[in-house]
């Protein structure tokens, strides 16, 4: 099964030599792991924005769809709109703030949106033709999307009153990568968890409220909701660093990406003298070409940065636009068409997608969004 970047939209792959390979059955494992391990009375909310993190949102959404998500949560209506071409028909939350202009458009796809301003859900509200499910979005001190916590009772309130919308979950962001955050998100949690029983015990109870995400999952945070959203661990990432991540309650995941191709476009010997450009002075080894370069978002600048040809670890000599050159003097017997591993394994020789986050100085979900973008993907089953 392969698609091209952008959305799982397929197509004829044959003269692409740039691939990433997603193990749809680790994203299974990993779903399943967690479903378990919270309890079939908790939502679980699989979370596709970026693309689903560069994995491709339909295929992703298809696989979680498969194994009964509860919700999707997309980061936009281009992207809600592709699951929904693909005939799945789990609910899709849509993140983030809406614009006046994307009200008709949420409407038809349909999506339920996320509320927080009192503009958007009047308009929304005067929109709707039939009851039009909402989530209310609450800033518990991310500062990035929401109605801050001190004003969401009066707003829930509000959001009630008004005809055909109806309130179906509300929920809060608390990302983290470290100590102190974690702190942070464990008092915020706490806050969270008090408006809820603040509005059950006006009477407003909400079916679904969420504060726990991959983050506070990840260390063990509790918390009173009735939801989580699954972003990072569902693909195999952890969300927090390495100090948090020893001591995590998470169990061991399998990553989604299995691996990333290229391919050798290029073989031959090095130009001699005064010729040679000033990086191959004193190179004498033979040279190759792999296809892979900085428009793919592949720009390593470490000296340790390398691909694997032929089983050999092969030195990388000048990342270029569109290609990268290497030097292939551990692997003389490549030849032209040969795979290049730039994630992956082969036999004892492994470059993992945490090594070349390394090599750049980036996130590894900066590389599955960066690769996402610009390489062919292809699928292993679930």
């Amino acid at each position: 099964m392969t698609d091209s970047a952008g959305l799982g939209e397929t197509r004829a792959t044959g003269s692409d030599p740039n691939t990433m390979e997603i193990d749809l059955g680790a994203i299974a494992a990993n779903f399943r792991e967690f479903r378990q391990r919270l309890g079939a009375g908790r939502r679980m909310i699989g979370v596709i924005k970026a693309d689903a993190y560069g994995h491709g949102a339909v295929e992703i959404a298809r696989t979680l769809s498969a194994l009964g998500v509860d919700f999707l949560a997309s980061g936009s209506l281009k992207e809600s709109a592709a699951v929904r071409r693909a005939g799945i028909s789990t609910p899709i939350i849509l993140l983030g703030a809406l614009t006046g202009e994307a009200i008709h458009d949420v409407i038809r796809h349909p999506a339920i949106p996320s509320v927080d301003s009192m503009a958007i859900a009047e308009e929304l509200s005067r929109a709707a033709t039939a009851p039009l499910p909402v989530f209310i979005k609450v800033d518990c001190g991310f500062g990035r999307f929401g109605i801050p916590i001190a004003e969401a009772v009066a707003f829930v309130e509000h959001v009630l009153s008004l005809p055909r919308l109806k309130i179906e979950g509300i929920y809060t962001h608390l990302p983290f990568s470290d100590e102190r955050g974690r702190d942070w998100a464990a008092r915020q949690t706490l806050v969270f968890d008090r408006l809820i029983v603040e509005l059950a015990a006006r009477g407003l109870a909400v079916p679904v409220a969420q504060s726990q995400a991959s983050p506070g999952l990840s260390v063990g945070l509790a918390d009173n909701g009735t939801a989580t959203a699954l972003g990072h661990l569902l693909y195999g990432l952890s969300p927090v660093n390495t100090e948090l991540a020893a001591a995590s309650t998470t169990p061991v995941l399998r990553p989604g990406l299995k691996s990333v191709k290229a391919k050798l476009i290029h073989a031959g010997e090095p130009p001699e003298g005064a010729a040679a450009a000033p990086y191959l002075r004193g190179h004498y080894g033979r040279l190759g070409v792999v296809s892979i370069g900085i428009q793919h978002g592949y720009r390593p600048t470490s000296n340790a940065a390398h691909v694997i040809i032929c089983g050999s670890e092969v030195p990388l000599l000048r990342v270029c636009l569109e290609n990268t050159i290497v030097d292939l003097s551990r692997a003389s017997e490549a030849q032209v068409g040969d795979e290049a591993i730039v994630v992956g394994s082969n036999g004892h020789t492994s470059i993992s997608l945490q090594d070349l986050a390394k090599w750049q100085a980036t996130s590894q979900l900066a590389l599955l969004t960066a690769f996402g973008k610009s390489l062919t993907r292809t699928y292993i089953a679930a």
